[in-house]
């Protein structure tokens, strides 16, 4: 009876040790990645520390496989899977076998499925900032690095925060810190040089350069824009 009753115990300690360690969606419960409210996703996991900028150049169409040195570009999402995560609202380890970068960051996926689903449309999946707090920025103007402990979703996009406090910040006027990332005010860069003039884009045509985003009137400035960012002011 007491060999039962100690198998029992192991099994239950080892049970709840690991329920305890799973990555946890917080507060409300809600897991509509795409609903227009903000609702966090916390994860009991090690520190990611994204890029502060970055020498990639971002869009839908310019994602990489990943065939870059260890070293040469951070970890997005500390190893875990964007299109889990945003697709499944689960917490998945990435497979390095299937990775991709992106304005400066390896992704990691579970499958060669969500790799291509990811390069399709990278700006769904990538968190906002390239991973940095945006409470950090609109109140200090520092870009800070977010961790994926203080994570919240608004309106499909994924924020991480330099901490609980940040996050709670943010979660009680969205709307003064979800846009710390948009260039420009949404004004095109290509236009002010090209044309001196302030021209506003259109959120449809966009991309990301050192975790900002950028605005185009049409597709031909974008692509202007993509193929000598620098010229345009990006980092």
């Amino acid at each position: 009876m007491s060999k039962y009753f100690s198998i029992t115990a192991v099994c239950l300690v080892a049970f709840v040790s690991s329920f305890w360690n799973q990555p946890t969606w917080g507060q409300s419960g809600n897991r509509s990645a795409g609903s227009g409210s903000s609702h966090p996703a916390t994860a009991t996991q090690p520190r990611a520390r994204p890029a502060q900028g970055s020498a990639h150049s971002g869009s839908g169409s310019h994602a990489q496989a990943s065939g870059r040195k260890p070293g040469q570009a951070q970890p997005g999402l500390a190893g875990y899977c964007p299109v889990c995560l945003r697709d499944m609202k689960k917490w998945v380890k990435g497979n390095p076998a299937y990775q991709a970068v992106y304005d400066g960051h390896v992704y990691s996926f579970m499958s060669e499925e969500q790799k291509n689903t990811f390069l399709a449309n990278p700006d769904q999946y990538v968190p906002v900032l390239g991973g940095d707090c945006v409470t950090c920025l609109a109140k200090m103007g520092k870009r800070m690095p977010g961790d994926i402990r203080h994570a919240a979703y608004h309106q499909g996009r994924l924020y991480l925060f330099a901490g609980e406090d940040q996050k709670k910040m943010f979660l009680q006027d969205p709307k003064a810190y979800a846009n710390a990332d948009l260039a420009l005010n949404g004004n095109c860069p290509v236009c002010r040089v090209e044309m001196h003039k302030e021209v506003p884009g259109d959120a449809r045509i966009t991309t990301t350069r050192g975790g900002l985003r950028y605005y185009f009137p049409s597709a031909e400035q974008r692509k202007m824009f993509i193929s000598n960012p620098k010229k345009y002011g990006a980092p």
